[in-house]
């Protein structure tokens, strides 16, 4: 989900599932 919130810039969404994927264990550098 984080890669379809970034290509409909959602900043909401994107901002959301950045931190649940950071919450899961998945880095800074994979998700930029």
């Amino acid at each position: 989900m984080l890669a379809v919130s970034a290509v409909d810039g959602c900043c909401y969404c994107s901002y959301f599932h950045a931190k649940l994927a950071l919450i899961d264990g998945i880095s800074q550098e994979e998700i930029s």
